[in-house]
């Protein structure tokens, strides 16, 4: 019901007919204080920015170091031929 009278509620009830959502109303500074604090748009932007630039480091550092599976500069690989030093 559009008026939400209890009245008119109860005799929709005994109808058959069930309220299937309800409009709840909640100050704006007791709802925020419910959800606790929130990130403003700003800090989360920051802390997107923080993580990419995290990641690319890892990124960086895992790049530079060789990996067991191949060999560093100054080791021959399996297909290179001996090298003939004299």
């Amino acid at each position: 019901p559009i008026t939400g009278s209890r009245r008119t509620e109860r005799f929709l009830a005994q109808l058959g007919f069930v309220k299937i959502a309800s409009h709840r109303v909640i100050d704006t500074e007791t709802l925020a204080t419910r959800l606790g604090p929130v990130q403003s748009a700003p800090s989360q932007r920051a802390a997107a920015r923080q993580l990419v630039a995290r990641r690319r480091m890892m990124a960086r550092a895992s790049e530079d170091q060789p990996r067991p599976d191949q060999p560093t500069p100054d080791q021959p690989t399996q297909d290179s031929p001996p090298s003939l030093g004299g």
